[in-house]
C-alpha cells in the first residue's frame, strides 16, 4: 500500500510540474474546465427492498465547494451542528483561494420505507455558486407470485429495523470530507471532516507521516484541529504535501476518510485559446 501512494504521489506531481492545470490533471478536457462541477452523476432512479439500508454518493470539484442534502426540497439534517453558516471554510480567506478541490458526501437512509421514498437532491457549492443532481428514491413492491416469501423477509427486516431502532445508538460514519486538496503555498486550509453517529463521535486527524495530530493548538502548531471535525492547516508547506487521514469513532464503529494534499507554487494566469485558469509554475 506504502509503494502504491508513493507512486500515486509521484504520478501526480509529475502532470502538475507539466502544467498546473485542474483539467489535466483531471483528464478533461479543456473546454470541460469549470468552476464548480459534480464527479460523477447520480442515477435518475434509485430502487430499493422496504428496510434496506441506502447510501447515496456526490462528489464536487471546485474552490473548496461544500455539500448537503435535501429530501423534496426540503434541507435534510446531518450531524449535530445546525449553523449552516458553518457549511463553509470560516478559517480561509475565500477571496485568496487560488487551488481547487473535490468534496464528497454520503446520505445515509436506514431502514426505508414508504415514507422515505421522494426526491433526493445533492446540492454543491461555493460561496457564489451552486450546482444540483437529484434522484427519485423507489420501493420495490413484492411480486404477487411470490408474496408469501417476500412478507417473510420483510417482517424479518422490519424486527431489524425495530432493534435497531429502540437501541438508539448508531456506529459513527463521515458524511462530509475533503478528497483532494491542491492550493498555493502559504494559505490557510481548512480540510472537511463532518460525521454522525450515537453517542457523537470522536474526531482523530493523521498527519502525511501517519503521526496523530494532537487536538491542542498552538502559535507553533502547523495544525487546528475545529470544533466541527475540520483540519485547519494554518500555512500551507510543501512538507504537507501527501495524504492525511481522518477518523470518527464510537463505541459502535468507526468510519476513515483520506485526504490528498498538493502544495502548489505557482500564480494563477489565464490560457487565452481555451479560456481556461491555468496553474503555472513560478
Amino acid at each position: 500500500m506504502g509503494f502504491l501512494l508513493k507512486q500515486i504521489t509521484v504520478f501526480l506531481a509529475f502532470q502538475l510540474s507539466i502544467s498546473f492545470s485542474w483539467a489535466r490533471v483531471l483528464r478533461l478536457p479543456p473546454t470541460e474546465e469549470k468552476d464548480l462541477f459534480f464527479r460523477g452523476t447520480l442515477p435518475d432512479i434509485t430502487t430499493a427492498n422496504r428496510h434496506d439500508s441506502v447510501v447515496l454518493h456526490c462528489k464536487v470539484g471546485g474552490r473548496e465547494p461544500t455539500i448537503h442534502w435535501l429530501k423534496d426540497g426540503v434541507r435534510i439534517q446531518q450531524g449535530e451542528s445546525r449553523d449552516y453558516r458553518n457549511d463553509q471554510a470560516q478559517y480561509e480567506d475565500t477571496a485568496a483561494v487560488t487551488g481547487k478541490s473535490f468534496t464528497a458526501s454520503k446520505l445515509y437512509l436506514d431502514c426505508v420505507d414508504e415514507a422515505s421514498e421522494g426526491v433526493y437532491t445533492c446540492i454543491g457549492e461555493t460561496p457564489t455558486e451552486r450546482i444540483t443532481q437529484s434522484t427519485n428514491l423507489v420501493l420495490k413492491r413484492p411480486n404477487a407470485d411470490f408474496l408469501d416469501l417476500p412478507e417473510a423477509a420483510a417482517e424479518f427486516s422490519h424486527r431489524t429495523c425495530l432493534e435497531k431502532r429502540s437501541v438508539g445508538n448508531t456506529a459513527a460514519r463521515i458524511f462530509l470530507w475533503t478528497s483532494l486538496r491542491l492550493e498555493l503555498m502559504g494559505e490557510a486550509v481548512q480540510l472537511f471532516c463532518r460525521s454522525e453517529g450515537s453517542p457523537s463521535p470522536q474526531v482523530e486527524w493523521f498527519d502525511n507521516n501517519r503521526e496523530k495530530i494532537l487536538p491542542t493548538s498552538s502559535e507553533f502548531s502547523d495544525y487546528e484541529i475545529l470544533e466541527n471535525g475540520d483540519l485547519l492547516i494554518k500555512r500551507l508547506q510543501w512538507k504537507h504535501m501527501g495524504q492525511f487521514k481522518c477518523s470518527a469513532s464510537n463505541g459502535e464503529g468507526s468510519d476513515t476518510q483520506g485526504i490528498f494534499i498538493y502544495p502548489m507554487n505557482g500564480k494563477m494566469e489565464v490560457d487565452e485559446p481555451t479560456k481556461a485558469r491555468v496553474l503555472t509554475a513560478k
